[in-house]
């Protein structure tokens, strides 16, 4: 048996080097998709996070709450953004019945708004909101079309928070909070245009802005427990990815292979 040993780079057949191209092309690919799915991961690390406002001051776990008798939250999802309000301001009117509302199990009401961003639907046991472009929010309880009454209010409840933790910073908190004003949800609990300074929180500092990952919890002192869960779909990015994936796979068909 004889071994054959290249002279020198110029003497490399062709092919050969073809093959050497197309296999460092595919791994050049594969490596950005392999990036891309890294991003993909930290971006769903951070994702659907829960903002909890009472009477404009935000709440975080282990914080302290009172909720007084007839007072509901407010339902604010901002479009295109992983983010969500729930917010509770006393001394309110109740929902008007133009808005579609959920009633909680645990007899909470819930203002959903007009519908005008994403009609609500009764799935089984579930209230489900669908804004498109794959997100959808999930609600346990019974849907209140506009004009249906209200239940009775429950009684005077205090209690805690509790929740996965995760924290803004001030200026990313502002610029969600200006986006959060341009909701017209805004409307059903407020009589007059709100500004920044209905929050007490000071944008301006260094303390991060509280938030929840996708579900917070209120332990009250009778036993009831409110638990509001905003259930993930799957998103764009995950077609994006697969897309890269599937390109990865068109063209190392394309390149040459070493026969």
């Amino acid at each position: 048996m004889s071994t054959h040993i290249w002279g020198s780079r110029n003497a490399v057949p062709s092919a050969f080097k073809t093959y050497a191209r197309a296999g460092s092309n595919a791994r050049v690919l594969l490596w950005i998709s392999f990036v891309i799915v890294s991003l993909a991961c930290t971006q769903a690390a951070n994702a659907d996070l829960v903002a909890v406002i009472v009477n404009g001051v935000p709440y975080g776990p282990g914080q302290p709450i009172s909720i007084p008798k007839g007072v509901a939250p407010v339902f604010v999802k901002i479009p295109g953004e992983d983010l969500a309000y729930y917010v509770y301001q006393f001394n309110a009117p109740p929902p008007p019945p133009k808005t579609f509302r959920v009633v909680s199990p645990t007899g909470t009401v819930t203002d959903l708004g007009d519908g005008s961003k994403g009609k609500p639907k009764q799935v089984g046991n579930e209230v489900i909101i669908d804004y498109g472009n794959g997100e959808r929010i999930h609600f346990p309880g019974k849907l209140l079309s506009p004009g249906d009454p209200n239940p009775a209010p429950p009684p005077d409840r205090r209690g805690s928070m509790d929740g996965p933790a995760n924290w803004l910073k001030p200026a990313l908190a502002l610029a969600d909070a200006n986006l959060f004003l341009q909701q017209p949800e805004l409307a059903d609990i407020f009589t007059s245009p709100i500004d920044l300074t209905h929050f007490q929180y000071d944008f301006n500092g260094t303390q991060d802005f509280p938030v929840f990952q996708r579900s917070y919890s209120l332990t009250f002192t009778d036993g009831s427990v409110d638990y509001v869960h905003v259930v993930p779909e799957p998103s764009s990015l995950f077609l994006m990815v697969s897309g890269v994936l599937g390109l990865a796979g068109i063209l190392r068909k394309k390149w040459p292979t070493r026969s």
